[in-house]
């Protein structure tokens, strides 16, 4: 039987579910199923898409049977909206799957390229993109250069946390950071040293 929208709606009735009068489907939830629907189509989206949203059990919910939805039966049966993301969430699973990078884009494609081809061009707007780090591509840079420089820029952003949140260990000169406890700490080197967090002095 042909599993067209047309086909969806059969006829008002109970849900065994909500106990509602409400339209069922008139093919079964699953592709497997043989048994009648017994649940109304406003459940059946409801228990789809909460599949889809918390990767749940994904049984029929007729007491008894035992077949699952499959990827076709939960793209029929539940939310649109849902359905979408959780196609692009399983789509990213994939390492060559790319995402634009625009905010106003987001389109999703493959790259089949690789790491030998980094630079990806979004289909949809145009936007350039690296492969290997997904940041925006790097013009006039390659791909170690643009590494090195963050590695650069984060090596400075860690050295400004050091001096800012540290202080150095009297003794051997290695920088502590305390992070709870009492005020008096003792060093890897045994020195013990009293850290005052209101004026941020340091004393034996």
């Amino acid at each position: 039987m042909s599993r067209g929208t047309s086909d969806i709606v059969e006829s008002t009735r109970e849900c065994k579910i909500c106990w509602d009068n409400d339209q069922f489907p008139s093919i079964p939830p699953t592709g497997t199923c043989l048994h009648p629907p017994q649940v109304c189509g406003v459940c059946l989206r409801k228990h789809t898409s909460h599949i889809l949203r918390h990767e749940t059990r994904n049984r029929c919910l007729e007491e008894g049977c035992i077949s699952e939805f499959s990827h076709v039966d939960l793209q029929k049966w539940a939310d649109p909206v849902v359905w979408q993301r959780y196609f692009i969430a399983d789509l990213a699973k994939d390492e060559h799957f790319v995402q634009c990078l625009r905010g106003d884009c987001h389109f999703g494609q493959f790259h089949v390229g690789g790491d030998k081809e980094p630079i990806v061009k979004c289909y949809r707007c145009g936007a350039k993109q690296c492969f290997i780090h997904r940041v925006p591509w790097h013009m006039g840079v390659t791909c170690a250069q643009w590494k090195r420089s963050e590695n650069n820029e984060n090596n400075r952003k860690s050295r400004r946390m050091i001096l800012k949140e540290t202080r150095n260990c009297p003794s051997c000169k290695v920088p502590i950071h305390k992070i709870e406890g009492c005020d008096l700490m003792t060093c890897k080197c045994t020195f013990r040293l009293y850290v005052s967090h209101t004026c941020g002095s340091d004393n034996d």
